[in-house]
């Protein structure tokens, strides 16, 4: 019977081994993991400020043709508008002048 009280209080050291060595490893696990999301959380928010960047970029670069094409049409109705002026200078000078006035 000695021989049964001997090995069990040396299965439960090597039991308390075992999950002592299982903790440190997850303690070592858990690490890793963190410092890889560490790593991938600024790598994630450098991409998402990249993202930003360019559609910031291109709704300007979009503003921008916009404008152009704003302001190119409303030259031509204004230079339309000093035609027809123009039209109406010899028979009609007022309507002329009220054309004028409005362009």
């Amino acid at each position: 019977m000695s021989d049964t009280y001997t090995t069990r209080p040396d299965l439960a050291g090597k039991a308390k081994d075992v999950v002592r060595d299982v903790k440190a490893k997850a303690s070592d696990l858990a690490d890793g993991v963190t410092r890889a999301a560490k790593d991938n959380a600024s790598q994630l928010g450098d991409a998402a400020l990249d993202m930003a960047n360019s559609a910031k970029n291109k709704v300007g670069a979009a503003v921008s043709q916009r404008k152009s094409l704003g302001a190119d049409y409303i030259g031509s109705i204004a230079q339309a508008t000093s035609r027809a002026a123009n039209e109406f200078e010899s028979d009609l000078p007022q309507a002329a002048q009220y054309i004028r006035q409005a362009s």
